[in-house]
């Protein structure tokens, strides 16, 4: 069984750019939480993740809020800035992505999952945007 922490976060495990490609199953939802409304990495006009984006899945986003854990430190982000947005994304089956733990970097612990989407996602997988838990 994998060990978690107290507060849901994986221990060890590989970062995602360091695990293989595979394809998303096209149900799967995956959230990029962001201090920006208008985040750089989502294309608003052909609602789409941009490449090179990383998100977490849904499942380790509602994780987070369940724990009421520091986002900043568990994604391993490189800003101290509040983080304010969530956005949605649903790739479809032929958009590839690669899945891992998120590793310390920042001066952040990380232990959560992220996923990484070498060459974004396709138009309209991009479906909503909610202010950070909600």
């Amino acid at each position: 069984m994998e060990e978690k922490d107290d507060k849901g976060r994986h221990k060890g495990g590989n970062g995602a750019t360091d695990n293989p490609k595979e394809n998303a199953d096209g149900k799967e939802i995956f959230v990029r939480i962001s201090a920006y409304e208008n985040d750089r990495r989502i294309d608003e006009k052909n609602k789409k993740l941009l490449p090179g984006s990383y998100t977490t899945t849904h499942n380790d986003y509602l994780t987070c809020l369940t724990y009421d854990d520091d986002p900043i430190d568990r994604y391993a982000l490189p800003n101290d800035e509040d983080i304010e947005w969530a956005f949605y994304i649903q790739p479809e089956r032929k958009d590839e992505l690669q899945r891992g733990i998120v590793q310390p970097a920042f001066g952040h612990a990380g232990g959560g999952i992220e996923a990484y989407f070498e060459k974004g996602t396709s138009k309209n997988t991009y479906y909503n945007q909610k202010p950070y838990g909600q």
